[in-house]
């Protein structure tokens, strides 16, 4: 994806009960992601990524004794110690073609979200680059992503965006927001006030790159 804007979560109104919302950002590399999650009152916010040059980076623009925790890690082998609400990954799972990496995903994603928890998943569209910073790429349509997360996880709602980059190309990115599956009392009223909104911003980090 392109420089000048990243994908992100607004929550347009607080959930009515269970605040504040733990949220990991799988994969957010530099991404402004955490700053509008501060921006927006949310302190629980981590941050996973394999780059320690991206991670730094956030490191130096967020406020001093920022709560953010900024852990360096391959997420696949990465052992989390606690769960999140949120999950939100849009720079991991499309790169994620093998299919033991993905179960290893699944899996990890559905052993860290409590039930009710929210996965709100971008990946590139079956029209999208078959390769990306040199590495191949998988493609999904939702039907796909709800195939690949059908264990364990509902598909709540899916929408599809063109991407307009700022080298002048399109890309095509599904987006899906899952819950995990639950017994008992449901996850905060809602995440209908949960929505995806892209923003332009400038400087913003992709682990994808230009592709």
């Amino acid at each position: 994806m392109g420089d000048d804007g990243i994908a992100v979560l607004a929550f347009v109104e607080h959930p009515d009960d269970g605040w504040p919302w733990a949220v990991l950002d799988a994969g957010g590399g530099a991404s402004q992601l955490v700053d509008r999650l501060l921006e927006a009152s949310y302190a629980d916010v981590t941050v996973v990524d394999i780059s320690e040059a991206s991670l730094a980076r956030v490191r130096d623009r967020l406020p001093e004794n920022s709560p953010v925790r900024l852990i360096r890690a391959d997420l696949l082998d990465w052992e989390p110690t606690r769960t999140f609400d949120v999950w939100h990954d849009r720079a991991v799972f499309h790169f994620l073609v093998d299919p033991a990496a993905r179960l290893r995903c699944t899996t990890l994603v559905a052993r860290s979200l409590r039930p009710g928890g929210a996965l709100v998943l971008g990946s590139f569209e079956p029209q999208g680059p078959t390769t990306c910073s040199g590495l191949p790429t998988a493609r999904y349509d939702p039907a796909g992503l709800n195939r690949v997360w059908t264990d364990g996880f509902v598909l709540e709602h899916a929408e599809q965006e063109d991407h307009a980059t700022p080298w002048g190309t399109t890309q095509q990115f599904t987006w899906a927001l899952f819950r995990r599956r639950q017994s008992g009392q449901p996850f905060a009223t809602s995440l209908r006030s949960l929505r995806l909104e892209q923003v332009t911003q400038a400087g913003a980090r992709t682990v994808a790159g230009r592709c």
